[in-house]
């Protein structure tokens, strides 16, 4: 089964994907219930942490496809489910947004990896989609400087998130 399958066999269940993706961000509501917790040490975190992977995960594999989908293929934005292809994007800044407005996202477990892991894959796929602009027009319209810059923007752009999404080592010896 390739992924345009599973979007098609998903978009022929429109309440089932509607309930999915409306549940995490009713949870996250619903534990707003127990009021801010600025320093993030109730329990909710857990909960929290939870509803983040439960969310971001699917919400940024979303947001790759629908991106590749817009800018490689050359798709069109009328074509594409509502449901399938945005759906995943709005559940994840939903539960993203009232998780922030309860506890700080710095005090979620976990945060800080999923956080890592989203800039990441927004450096790699930005590499990917230069890289298929760009093609050979580097070498001669381009110049050197230019390419050097762009690639040490990159570099650190991974970087931060390679450390983010791996935990820095130096800052758990201390």
């Amino acid at each position: 089964m390739t992924i345009e399958e599973l979007a098609q066999t998903a978009a022929t269940q429109p309440a089932l994907i509607g309930g999915v993706l409306a549940a995490p961000p009713v949870l996250a509501a619903l534990a707003m219930i127990g009021g801010r917790d600025p320093a993030g040490a109730s329990p909710r975190r857990y909960l929290f942490a939870a509803l983040i992977y439960l969310v971001c995960v699917p919400g940024i594999m979303a947001t790759v496809i629908t991106a590749y989908a817009l800018l490689f293929d050359g798709a069109s934005l009328l074509a594409l489910d509502v449901l399938v292809y945005f759906g995943p994007i709005v559940s994840m800044a939903l539960t993203l947004m009232l998780i922030g407005r309860t506890t700080p996202l710095e005090r979620v477990p976990g945060f800080g990896r999923i956080g890592g892991l989203m800039l990441m894959m927004g450096a790699a796929f930005f590499v990917a989609f230069i890289l298929q602009r760009m093609r050979i027009w580097v070498i001669f319209a381009g110049g050197l400087g230019s390419l050097l810059v762009l690639g040490l923007v990159l570099f650190i752009a991974l970087r931060i998130g390679a450390a983010r999404a791996f935990g820095n080592r130096d800052r758990e010896r201390r």
